[in-house]
Formats: structure tokens, sequence, C-alpha cells
């Protein structure tokens, strides 16, 4: 095991609401350049940065993920009265980490302690919407139940 660096995911912290900025903005950026239909904007940024608050100061069960400054997770109660049958269910609201090397490691690290510390909280699950551009990248542990489906409004 020597020359392998322990991945260090913490939980974020009140103080830490411009590293999430910052990291959301690129997420958010980077879901845009696949297809998102969430707008990468600053009404889109504050949402979510409400919800970082809502989570870090304990008003909604849920975590906030971070690992230096290279990647983010945010899975947590969406504050829906609607139940699951498998019971309590987390919104995966997004994950996101950097172009990096160990990608992969990080996005595997942030999931593990994401999911340690819901199931403590008693989730039964995590739902997610998933980007067609995303689809491909699914690990085999995620079962694919329904895409979120968009049809514009505008006239054609």
């Amino acid at each position: 095991m020597s020359g392998v660096k322990k991945i260090r995911v913490r939980e974020a912290k009140a103080r830490d609401v411009g590293l999430f900025r910052k990291l959301w903005a690129d997420f958010l950026q980077d879901q845009a350049g696949k297809g998102a239909k969430v707008a990468d904007s600053a009404r889109s940024l504050k949402f979510f940065e409400k919800l970082f608050e809502i989570y870090v100061m304990g008003a909604y069960e849920g975590t906030v993920l971070l690992v230096a400054d290279k990647g983010i997770l945010m899975w947590g109660d969406a504050g829906s009265p609607i139940e699951y049958k498998d019971g309590k269910t987390a919104m995966g609201w997004g994950e996101y980490v950097v172009p990096v090397e160990n990608e992969a490691e990080i996005r595997d690290a942030l999931e593990t302690k994401a999911i340690e510390i819901l199931r403590e909280q008693g989730f039964k699950g995590v739902t997610r919407a998933v980007f067609h551009a995303d689809v491909d990248d699914l690990d085999d542990v995620w079962e694919p139940v329904s895409l979120n489906v968009y049809r514009s409004l505008e006239e054609s």
C-alpha cells in the first residue's frame, strides 16, 4: 500500500460556502456542457447555495462532502412529502470532481462516505436525475428506474 495516497473526505461547514460556490458553479457549467436543462446561472447557484446552508446547519438531514478543492457531493432530504416504497429516500442533488488523474477514486470516496452518513441518518436510497451524456458513466450499483425528461413549451 506504499505510494497510495488516502483521499480525505470531510463534511462541509458553513465557513466552506466560498469553496462550495466555486465547485458547484463548475458543476453547473460542466452539466450545461453535457446538455443539462438546469441553467448555469446566478439564480440556479443561489438555489443550491441555500440547500448547502440547509444541510450544513442541520435543518434537513443529508450531507455536503468535500475533497479539498477537487470534489463535492450534496445528497439529502429534499423536503418533499413524497413517500417512497423502499423507505426514506435522499435526493442526490449532484456530485462533481474536477478533471484530475484520480477522479474516479475521488468520486468513489465521496459516494462511500455519503452512503455511510445517509445510512446512519436512516435513508434507504438515493434518487437523482441522470443526464443522457452521463448514462454510460453509471456504475452498475445504480438501478435505472427512469430518467427525467424535458419537453419545451416554446412554439416550434
